[in-house]
């Protein structure tokens, strides 16, 4: 069985030049997965691997605010996703 070792760091997406600061700093050294940019199910989302061998995701706020309701369908909507769609989310907290 394979183990994979990530990390979820969600930052605030208001201020751009810190969060592509912050990107830089953290893949230096390591591989990108996907670019740290602006997806149609996430307005600025990025993955990759730091020098370390850490997975790193970097998500909106807004989807950590969407995975921290107490609906459990919210839960249960993203469970069944193979790429995150916040407006399903959103959906599904309605």
């Amino acid at each position: 069985m394979a183990c994979i070792q990530s990390f979820i760091c969600a930052m605030p997406t208001e201020n751009r030049v810190a969060l592509d600061r912050a990107w830089e700093a953290i893949g230096a050294g390591g591989r990108i997965h996907m670019q740290l940019d602006t997806y149609s199910w996430a307005p600025r989302y990025g993955w990759l691997k730091d020098r370390f061998g850490l997975s790193w995701q970097i998500i909106p706020r807004h989807l950590t605010e969407l995975l921290s309701s107490s609906d459990p369908k919210v839960m249960e909507s993203f469970m069944q996703m193979g790429k995150i769609d916040i407006s399903a989310l959103e959906r599904a907290a309605q």
